[in-house]
């Protein structure tokens, strides 16, 4: 079992998208979209000695688009962006800095966008 303190050695970006895209596939599995894709983008080195790391995850007709669309529209922070919260937990375990994160719908998308380093 992992506490919450402890962290687990990070792994190098190259295994990370394949651990992401299998939390995508779980959520596409148990009916929360249509379908989903992940990408990753390697950001240059900053002010701090690592390079940063991009995780775009598009959902396609997931279930909470329209409660999604309805609290941006009211310029509301959506609380219901689960595949993000799911997903920056699951990275803060493996070590990894949240920098920002952000949700943002469209017409049929879901579209989350998290940094890390």
């Amino acid at each position: 079992m992992i506490s919450g303190s402890s962290r687990l050695p990070l792994l190098h970006p190259d295994e990370l998208l394949p651990v992401v895209k299998q939390i995508v596939k779980l959520f596409l599995i148990n009916g929360f979209a249509l379908d989903g894709s992940v990408e990753m983008t390697l950001l240059p080195r900053g002010s701090g000695n690592s390079n940063g790391i991009q995780l775009s995850i598009t959902l396609i007709s997931p279930s909470n688009l329209w409660s999604g669309k309805a609290l941006q529209s009211l310029r509301m922070n959506p609380t219901n962006d689960f595949i993000l919260k799911t997903v920056e937990s699951m990275v803060t375990k493996l070590g990894y800095n949240v920098l920002s994160s952000s949700v943002k719908y469209t017409k049929t998308e879901e579209l989350s966008i998290l940094t890390i380093v």
